[in-house]
Parts: structure tokens; C-alpha cells; sequence
């Protein structure tokens, strides 16, 4: 391969015009090649000591520390949309904040367990913060290297938004869930594309930044929310409510988990909603009467996304079950069809 084909270096037009000579072209070149190529090899030599498992911590690190501001494309399926984000770590609180780019006009911001949502400068939304989910991070902020469900390698080196990067892929070891590539900044760690793709390689979300800067400060005035406060009005919504509409005695438990997939609310008071993750997926099973609105019976595919609805009898009543997250369809369907009613003896506790 030409090695500064390779690196994007291009000689300019005029200088190959007149590299005429004998020592430009037998001399020169050469020991130009040959300084140029023991920088590589000492640069490669330097990133391939440093393993998968070093970069996936060097990304977590990153991911909560470092300061950065930029724009970047994150697509679903058929659904895309460009965001600008700012981020840093201050005074031992992660803020970061959002801005919709194309669309409906919507800003979050979130300052440490605190997370705000503006709708079109007028409409302050008060979020769940274990709900929101920054594409740009959280889907691998709790995944572990030696996971035994997956194989974590690095794959090679490439250039993304003009910045050296390494890659790393996180392959499914079954069918049970699906596989991800990571393109991580050389120089800081920080996740610059990512993909998650299906049994067939198939691409089913993809986020990759298109413009971004690494400053060494982040004003104060970049995580303030321009508004016009006599138009504001305050919401709060929680994300999961308990339904009172059956006795407080008939809780739901999911008896089919995929493995390495463990409940990771286990003490909520919510008996109808249940979440869990293997460490790099996640889904939410939700179950409740069934609506005159309710989701057709079946799959409905967003990306990687899916939302499962199944139904069935219960003591004259028919439950809906909707199994919501990351996971392939055949596995939200086998745990849909593993949920089922418990009917609590006095003094017993559901969890």
C-alpha cells in the first residue's frame, strides 16, 4: 500500500511536476518515507499496546469528563436527526445539553440527577432521569469488558470527523441480542460513531458526530435555556406510573429473562413496569388493561427498537404486555409470553 496514500497525504500537482531530478526521486523521497514511517510505526506501535478494554475505560472516563461541544446525526431505521450538543464536568456534576437541529424546535438539559426539557421556548418539561437517554453515551455507559454474552475487539484505525480513531466492535455471541461498532478519538477516548447492527450486519442505528471541538473551558452561558419566562409553563412527567386499576395484591413477573439479563429495578414501587439490561441492551416490559387505543398484537420495529404487544386473560380481563428496547423480536416475544399475574397472599410484598 503507498504509505502516504494510505496516511491521505497527497504531493502537490506542481511538485510532482518538477520532481525531475535524480536525487528528488531516488534520494530525497526515500529518507522523506523512511522518517515518516518509523513516526507510524512508533504512533502504532504506542496504540496497539493499549487494549479493547483500555479504550472501552478510556471512553467511560471520557464520556462523563471531558468537555466538548459539536453536531452530530443519529438515525433509526428510516428516522434520522441532527443535534447540537454541549458537555462538561463541573464542580463534580456532568451537564450537558441538547438542541434539536431540524424539526420541532426542543432543547434538554441536563445538570447532574436534574433533567429539563424546553418545547418551543415555551413548554419546561421536568424529565425521569433514569428515562433519558443521551445517544451520544448512554447506550454503553454500563457495558463491562468480559462480558460472556459478547466479544470485545479492537478493529483496526480509521479517520473520523477528521480525527484519528480506533474501532472497536462488540459482537453478539447468540441470537438473543444484537452487535455494536465503536469509533473511539485516539487522542481522548471520547465516542465519535458508533453502530448497532442486526444478525445480518445490517445497520439499525447509527450516531456519528459531523463537527466537533474538544475546548479546555465551557461557559456557564452555554447551558442556560433562552426563554421567555411570562410564556413558560411548568410539566412534570414521570415515565412509569403505577396502574391502580387492579388490587395492589396482583403484581406481573417475567418468568422467560434472555441471559445475562437481570432486573435492574428490582426496589421500585411499580408492580405493572419491570427493566432490564445486560449491561449494553436494555428493554422494559409494561403491562396494563387493555385500551381501546391499544398497539396492534405484535412487532413494531424502529432501528433496533422494538415494541412487542401481546395479550391474554386474566380473571375476566385482558392485559396488554408491551416489551420495549433494544433486542431483536423473537426475543421481546419469548419474554412477552413469559409474563405473567401473581395474586399476592396478605403480607407479602411484590418486587
Amino acid at each position: 500500500m503507498n504509505i502516504l496514500g494510505g496516511l491521505g497525504f497527497r504531493l502537490p500537482s506542481e511538485a510532482r511536476r518538477n520532481a525531475s531530478t535524480w536525487v528528488s526521486r531516488v534520494c530525497l523521497l526515500p529518507i522523506f518515507l523512511l522518517v515518516l514511517g518509523a513516526m507510524t510505526s512508533v504512533s502504532a506501535s504506542a496504540q496497539e499496546e493499549r487494549s479493547a478494554e483500555d479504550w472501552i475505560k478510556s471512553m467511560h472516563a471520557a464520556g462523563v469528563h471531558a468537555s466538548y461541544r459539536g453536531t452530530f446525526m443519529f438515525s433509526r431505521g428510516n428516522m434520522s436527526s441532527s443535534m447540537r450538543i454541549v458537555h462538561r464536568f463541573y464542580e463534580g456534576q456532568e451537564q450537558e445539553r441538547l438542541t434539536q437541529l431540524d424539526g420541532e424546535m426542543g432543547e434538554i438539559l441536563r445538570r447532574g440527577s436534574e433533567v429539563m426539557c424546553l418545547v418551543n421556548g415555551q413548554r419546561l418539561i421536568q424529565l425521569d432521569k433514569q428515562q433519558f437517554e443521551s445517544p451520544s453515551q448512554s447506550v454503553f455507559a454500563q457495558f463491562m469488558p468480559g462480558h460472556k454474552h459478547y466479544s470485545l475487539l479492537k478493529d483496526g484505525y480509521e479517520r473520523v470527523v477528521n480525527r484519528p480513531s480506533v474501532k472497536l466492535s462488540i459482537k453478539s455471541k447468540d441470537a438473543l441480542r444484537y452487535s455494536y461498532y465503536l469509533w473511539l478519538d485516539e487522542a481522548s477516548g471520547l465516542l465519535l460513531k458508533s453502530q448497532i447492527v442486526g444478525q445480518e450486519n445490517q445497520v439499525l442505528e447509527h450516531f456519528q458526530f459531523s463537527m466537533l471541538e474538544l475546548p479546555t473551558e465551557v461557559s456557564d452561558s452555554e447551558f442556560e435555556f433562552d426563554m421567555d419566562a411570562e410564556k413558560l409553563t411548568h410539566e412534570s412527567i414521570p415515565m412509569s406510573r403505577p396502574d391502580d386499576r387492579w388490587p395492589e395484591q396482583l403484581v406481573w413477573k417475567s418468568t422467560w429473562v434472555p441471559a445475562g439479563f437481570m432486573r435492574i429495578d428490582a426496589t421500585a414501587s411499580t408492580q405493572n413496569v419491570m427493566l432490564y439490561s445486560d449491561g449494553l441492551a436494555n428493554y422494559s416490559v409494561f403491562v396494563e388493561k387493555k385500551k381501546a387505543n391499544a398497539l396492534p398484537v405484535g412487532a413494531s420495529l424502529v432501528g433496533a427498537t422494538v415494541a412487542y404487544v401481546a395479550e391474554f386473560e386474566y380473571q375476566s380481563h385482558t392485559y396488554s404486555v408491551t416489551i420495549v428496547g433494544e433486542i431483536p423480536p423473537m426475543t421481546a416475544m419469548k419474554v412477552a409470553k413469559g409474563v405473567q399475574p401473581t395474586m399476592l397472599e396478605n403480607g407479602e410484598k411484590g418486587g
